[in-house]
C-alpha cells in the first residue's frame, strides 16, 4: 500500500487492510469503548489499536519481528504522508505513546524509519515554552 491509497478519512480502514494481524486489537479496543462499534476519530483508533499493539509486542519475550517491521513500515508511510492530518495521527497517536516510555522507545528504534525516528526525537526533546503554562 502506498500513501496515495490512504487519506485522513479512511485511515482506520486502510490500517486493517494493510495489517489484518491487528484486527484482534481493533475488535478488542472497539468492544471496550463506549462508541457503539464506531470510532470517534482516527486519533483514538490509532492510539487504541496501533500504539497499544506495538507496546504489547515490544514487551513480549519473543516479539514478532516480521509483524513489527510491517507495522513500522506502515507507520513510516503515514509519517511521510503528504496530508498533514495523517502525519499528525502518526505523530500524536502512535509515536507519542511509544516515545513516552523509555524501554518501549529503546526497543522500537530498530524498527523505525527515519521520519518516525525524527518524530520521536522531537517528542523526547520537547520542552514547554518558558513562561508558558
Amino acid at each position: 500500500m502506498n500513501s496515495e491509497d490512504v487519506s485522513f478519512q479512511n485511515m482506520t480502514q486502510k490500517l486493517l487492510e494493510a495489517l489484518p494481524e491487528l484486527t484482534s486489537y481493533h475488535d478488542r479496543a472497539l468492544a471496550a469503548s463506549e462508541n457503539d462499534g464506531e470510532w470517534s476519530g482516527q486519533h483514538i483508533a490509532y492510539e487504541e489499536v496501533m500504539s497499544k499493539a506495538i507496546k504489547e509486542m515490544l514487551r513480549a519475550e519473543q516479539p514478532d519481528e516480521r509483524l513489527l517491521h510491517k507495522i513500522f513500515d506502515f507507520l513510516e508511510m503515514l509519517a511521510k504522508h503528504p496530508e498533514e492530518h495523517v502525519q499528525e495521527v502518526a505523530h500524536n497517536s502512535v509515536c507519542e505513546p511509544i516515545c513516552s516510555d523509555e524501554l518501549t522507545l529503546q526497543r522500537a528504534r530498530k524498527y523505525m524509519g527515519p521520519t518516525t525516528k525524527d518524530f520521536c526525537k522531537a517528542i523526547v526533546t520537547w520542552e514547554p515554552p518558558a513562561g508558558g503554562r
